[in-house]
């Protein structure tokens, strides 16, 4: 029985040195993560939390470390490649079209606060003062002016040739 796993598991890591196994594996996780997500935040007990991990450690982690050379932007269009436009993020879920970000940003629904990669950001870390915790109105405005016309890399209109 021993062998038996030992096999088992270097077939397992091995499908994250492959291109073809990645994308499975990927499929896989999307999967597993999706009815992790369906769970309402009420009933997340520590069965949920144990499935949760696992996901993380035999699937997240060894994806990022092993079949992405820990590279986020690969890692991230290659799950955008495989799933679309909806791949799993941070305990959530990633939306990719600006349609689909706009509806929940502009949604009454959506939590509010101050977060960074959907993850709360300590107030000791980012206060509430924090350029990107400021809430819309003239002072944002004038903020966002002068950061557009200071750093010329946030321009939308600068010239790619430049």
């Amino acid at each position: 029985t021993t062998l038996a796993l030992v096999v088992a598991l270097v077939g397992f890591s091995g499908l994250f040195g492959c291109q073809v196994g990645a994308a499975m594996l990927v499929r896989t996780e999307a999967r597993l993560r999706s009815s992790l997500l369906a769970t309402p935040l009420s009933q997340r007990g520590p069965l949920w939390c144990a499935g949760d991990a696992a996901v993380k450690i035999a699937f997240q982690l060894p994806l990022f470390l092993v079949a992405y050379g820990g590279d986020r932007l690969t890692m991230y269009r290659h799950m955008h490649e495989q799933l679309g436009y909806v791949t799993p993020f941070a305990g959530g879920v990633a939306l990719h079209l600006h349609s689909q970000v706009g509806a929940v940003m502009n949604s009454k629904d959506q939590p509010r606060g101050p977060y960074l990669g959907a993850m709360v950001v300590p107030e000791r870390c980012m206060g509430a003062s924090t350029l990107i915790f400021q809430s819309t109105g003239p002072e944002h405005t004038r903020m966002r002016e002068l950061l557009r016309s200071t750093l010329v890399g946030l321009s939308k209109a600068r010239d790619p040739e430049a």
